[in-house]
């Protein structure tokens, strides 16, 4: 099997959208639904549910069939796409959770950045100071600083009192599962 790489970050960005999410959930819900069916459902047209369930089948989160003149889409990861099972089966478990969109945009977009991914792997390896971290990321103090404290206002990273930053237990369950799907990825 010819595994696809597409990138976590990539896949968060699709997911930190609230129209992408109303429609995965419209898919999740069903068994199988054409374009019509999510746009009728989610008050939305044909093109723009079009585009976000294309955006969701490019990140390996759903698949499609065609029928005729009718595109049936379902809930299903890609098996080419490394991580998709994994991500998919977690905001899966979030909507059954009744997490709301907001909840899963706020753990989706701790890792809607390459560089946020890269400072997570870092974190991984223990508490460092922002000096440290920005030499280890290859990123100026300025930059860094924005990065931490977007991992910091999602839980996922802390400073402690002695200025050093760590990586946290975030308290989302989806947040926890990207944070070892970010471990893993590279």
């Amino acid at each position: 099997m010819n595994v696809l790489h597409p990138t976590l970050w990539r896949t968060c960005r699709v997911l930190a959208n609230g129209m992408r999410l109303r429609v995965l959930r419209r898919v999740l819900a069903a068994r199988e639904i054409c374009v019509s069916g999510v746009a009728a459902q989610c008050g939305v047209s044909i093109p723009a549910a079009t585009e976000s369930l294309r955006a969701l089948q490019a990140r390996g989160l759903i698949r499609s069939r065609r029928q005729g003149v009718r595109v049936w889409y379902r809930a299903a990861a890609d098996p080419e796409v490394e991580h998709a099972p994994a991500l998919l089966a977690a905001v899966r478990a979030a909507i059954r959770g009744r997490v709301t969109d907001r909840g899963i945009v706020c753990a989706a977009t701790a890792f809607t950045h390459p560089r946020r991914i890269v400072l997570v792997r870092v974190l991984k390896q223990g508490p460092a100071p922002a000096a440290v971290l920005s030499a280890h990321c290859g990123m100026s103090l300025s930059a860094l600083c924005r990065h931490l404290h977007k991992l910091q206002r999602r839980n996922v990273a802390a400073m402690d009192e002695r200025g050093l930053w760590r990586l946290t237990r975030p308290r989302s369950r989806l947040a926890r599962r990207l944070v070892r799907l970010a471990l893993r990825e590279g």
